[in-house]
């Protein structure tokens, strides 16, 4: 099920990002609609409250929004960012998703800073994942922007396209 989730929501941001020029910047599981057809289930990205148009995919953004426990680092440290925020996130779902936890949790805005400067996150040893998974998520967990994959790069990642 976590497939068809990561699949339909990232199409989605790919259209967001590419047809609409708009950057969601509140990715998380809390803003994903649900609608059953039959036996098939149907996602939806909703609350665009944050969303911001932008003009292309470097175009770069520097207002703080969104989710702390969600947000890019570069977000969340109030640097400039690009749609690449929206993988962070993605990615951030996607591991909450298959292990019920978050990769960073933090009880205060000082803990969550201290993890996002100097944590590495760790899939808990008693979940079982396919090798692709954990690489889609290890790929949108990137700290670094410039090694974060474009939404566009992870739609043909073997974890959607399987």
């Amino acid at each position: 099920m976590s497939r068809s989730i990561i699949s339909q929501i990232l199409n989605g941001l790919c259209y967001m990002q590419q047809r609409c020029k708009v950057m969601h910047r509140d990715i998380k599981l809390e803003n994903i609609l649900v609608k059953k057809s039959g036996t098939k289930f149907e996602f939806k990205i909703g609350d665009l409250g944050q969303a911001k148009t932008h003009s292309g995919t470097n175009s770069v953004k520097q207002t703080t929004c969104g989710t702390p426990l969600y947000m890019a680092p570069e977000v969340y440290f109030g640097e400039p960012y690009n749609g690449k925020a929206d993988v962070w996130s993605l990615g951030v779902m996607l591991f909450q998703l298959v292990t019920g936890k978050m990769p960073f949790y933090a009880r205060t805005h000082q803990e969550l800073r201290e993890k996002l400067h100097t944590s590495e996150f760790t899939f808990p040893e008693d979940i079982v994942l396919s090798e692709e998974c954990r690489e889609f998520v290890t790929q949108c967990l990137q700290k670094e922007t410039e090694n974060r994959p474009s939404l566009v790069q992870l739609t043909l990642h073997p974890f959607v396209l399987r």
